[in-house]
């Protein structure tokens, strides 16, 4: 696929490069974006028109294993490349488009060179923005048992990056590192807990480029704020991974 667009030169940077999502994901909201309307014939010649309010779509989807993806295309050469038959079409903005289909799963480009798959939990997380920050936040609203422990072996391409950007700030004295297992879904995610005197948003900025650079692809990496989380008694009780050195004092 050769970019035709800015939207199409972000996904293929963002397929080499984790640091240059935000702005793919950015770019995914403002760019128009396209999908195949399958609810009647298309007409016998080009036309554009108005959709009224409470017109029914019926939009192509794509099978991946076994869940149906609704077909979203960067462009119309690209969804061109894409059908074998004559079809309509709606363009609308993306933030417009991924309000409508909410809760689905989205694949941008099938059968083309570079694509994505959108879940519908990174639909949220694009549309409120916390895809273009790098990160999001989340409240446990229900008591939930979980399973605290430590890796077998050490995610030191991740403590490594991360004692970076604690050394680069005044206001981090110490962080922890813990595993942490759901075990009514079987999630595991590694878990962070950072004892900090500053501002907790302008810290996770800094934390989620340093994660885009090193973080393993699908490789999830929650944050807490010690002081005010649930995990403190367990991770007080592990060294930190990172502790604050003054000069001179160790």
């Amino acid at each position: 696929m050769i970019p035709g667009n800015a939207l199409e030169h972000a996904l293929v940077a963002a397929a080499a490069d984790a640091s240059a999502r935000p702005l793919f994901y950015r770019l995914l909201l403002e760019s128009p974006l396209l999908i195949l309307d399958a609810s009647s014939p298309p007409p016998a010649e080009h036309e554009t028109t108005v959709l009224k309010a409470g017109t029914q779509v019926q939009a192509v989807c794509v099978d991946l294993n076994g869940v149906a993806h609704t077909a979203v295309f960067s462009s119309l050469a690209v969804l061109q490349n894409f059908v074998r038959s004559e079809h309509k079409y709606l363009s609308m903005l993306g933030r417009d488009l991924l309000s409508l289909v909410r809760g689905s799963h989205l694949i941008l480009n099938p059968g083309a060179d570079y694509g994505k798959q959108i879940l519908p939990g990174e639909i949220d997380d694009i549309l409120s923005g916390a895809a273009v920050r790098g990160y999001a936040t989340h409240v446990v609203k229900e008591d939930t048992r979980v399973l605290l422990g430590q890796p077998s072996k050490p995610p030191t391409h991740l403590t490594v990056a991360l004692s970076s950007v604690f050394q680069s700030r005044k206001d981090v004295r110490e962080a922890y590192l813990a595993l942490c297992s759901w075990p009514e879904s079987g999630e595991q995610h590694l878990i962070v807990g950072i004892d900090t005197t500053g501002d907790w948003d302008a810290l996770m900025s800094d934390v989620s480029a340093a994660l885009r650079a090193s973080a393993r692809p699908n490789e999830i990496v929650d944050f807490v704020k010690m002081g005010d989380s649930s995990f403190e008694h367990y991770l007080r009780g592990i060294p930190p991974f990172y502790k604050k050195k003054w000069l001179g004092i160790f």
